[in-house]
């Protein structure tokens, strides 16, 4: 039978013995381990089952409306866990939920299960278990945790919030689902459940563990001390300047996730960009080590921002300060998944300078967020200056093909970089000066970026 893998990380702090339960809990507190299909799609078929009766009432619904809409989250989840917790959840505490309908789905739940522990065999094992500490087993849930998901509640309004359960059974674009009959008394299998109906009518998927932890908006890049330099764009700038490049804005178009997953898969897309560059370092003997390198950073799209075509502000550093001697920088993007690879080779260059005779070699082969050095050549002479040919391998997880791949050189881009280069262009924010900066990219693509830059004289 084939087994998923759930990657558990801690979320909340300061737990109390009944938020490790519902929390499933030390499944938060502890290292990855495999959950069989078997056991998951049970437990989605049962809280599927349980919320068609928990759902008949009407402030359940609306307390899992108003969670769902909170912005806490990069897209619009609510999990079981939280939902047991009303009293010490951050997500109840931050969401704008009234609160005559806090508590209403942990106090139906509890007395649903507990009233037929037989009809609910998985999903009862948290409401008796105990704190780790105390030596329990903890079966199926140390290891899987199960949320709400309602993509496009930004859509829809609380009083006509009597949302299709969609359970994810599957991987699929396209679901079945159930919904109320009109009587009210029960509810009816339905067909052809996807994006285009979820805009447009309540939809609710009941999904598997997924990466929610409230998300830190944080601030846009500081502004680097010292005065703004005219001297941004001719290379023999960067002696005396600060040049930085940061992840602009950036549209995805495209659904790289299924609509519903029994894996993780599903859901929004999980966008990864690097920055993907060549390193030098002298050693104290005269010796050169040349090493590849990477930078990652993560911006998560919704299934309602690709779908809608959103653009939406990065404002990652891509490249703190580029050095002079970077001939180029490599942009990769690709999205986060949690099985799959993807491969890519390739090679950077850098100048420099080796009036000490010394060798040029590379380091130990290592891996910097997915890339591994794999061999230097240079060229060129003492007299005028040498070039080094720095190769990489990389490997990320992800079922999709790499999404952008650019090749960045030093030389152009400062020239280009205020240049419509025919997609477009969108504004830099007061700390680029309001500077309009060219998106790149697009020619039928689905990801299309700019990236801001900015120079300011070294202190």
């Amino acid at each position: 039978m084939k087994k998923f893998l759930f990657n558990l990380k801690p979320i909340w702090q300061g737990l109390t013995v009944l938020q490790l339960l519902v929390f499933f809990s030390i499944g938060r507190l502890q290292a990855q381990a495999t959950v069989t299909e078997f056991q998951m799609r049970g437990a989605i078929n049962e809280l599927t089952e349980a919320t068609k009766v928990l759902f008949q009432n009407p402030s359940i619904r609306a307390e899992v409306y108003y969670l769902a809409k909170n912005s806490l989250f990069n897209d619009r989840y609510v999990g079981l866990p939280d939902l047991m917790s009303p009293q010490t959840s951050q997500v109840y505490v931050k969401s704008a939920i009234p609160d005559q309908f806090k508590g209403s789905f942990k106090n139906s739940m509890t007395a649903l299960v507990n009233s037929n522990l037989v009809a609910y065999p998985t999903i009862s094992q948290f409401f008796n278990a105990k704190s780790n500490q105390m030596g329990n087993n903890f079966s199926f849930f140390t290891k899987a945790n199960l949320y709400f998901y309602v993509p496009y509640v930004e859509d829809y309004e609380v009083g006509s919030f009597d949302p299709v359960i969609v359970p994810a059974l599957e991987e699929a674009n396209v679901a079945n689902g159930y919904i109320r009959n009109r009587e009210g008394t029960g509810y009816t299998l339905i067909s052809g459940i996807n994006d285009a109906y979820a805009e447009l009518n309540p939809t609710l998927i009941i999904t598997p563990e997924v990466y929610n932890e409230i998300i830190d908006k944080g601030d846009p890049p500081s502004d680097p001390v010292g005065p703004r330099s005219s001297c941004c764009v001719a290379h023999e700038c960067c002696e005396d300047n600060i040049r930085q490049v940061h992840a602009g804005w950036a549209r995805l178009t495209k659904q790289l996730d299924a609509f519903i997953s029994l894996n993780g898969n599903g859901g929004g897309s999980e966008m990864k960009w690097l920055r993907v560059f060549g390193t030098l370092a002298t050693q104290p003997n005269g010796d050169i080590v040349a090493s590849a390198s990477a930078t990652l950073q993560s911006q998560d799209y919704s299934r309602r921002d690709i779908r809608r075509e959103n653009w939406k502000w990065w404002g990652g550093t891509w490249n703190a300060d580029w050095d002079c001697d970077e001939v180029n920088n490599l942009m990769v993007v690709y999205e986060q998944d949690n099985e799959g690879t993807v491969t890519l080779n390739g090679s950077l260059k850098r100048t420099f300078t080796n009036n000490l005779g010394g060798t040029v070699g590379t380091g130990v082969a290592g891996n910097n967020n997915g890339v591994s050095t794999t061999g230097v050549s240079v060229t060129g002479s003492v007299q005028n200056g040498f070039e080094a040919n720095i190769g990489f391998s990389s490997q990320w997880t992800s079922k999709d093909e790499i999404v952008v791949q650019d090749t960045r050189e030093e030389d152009e881009f400062f020239v280009i970089n205020t240049m419509d280069q025919g997609c477009g262009m969108r504004e830099g924010k007061n700390i680029y000066d309001n500077i309009d900066h060219p998106v790149y990219n697009c020619g039928g693509t689905y990801f299309r970026y700019n990236l801001p830059n900015r120079c300011v004289e070294r202190q």
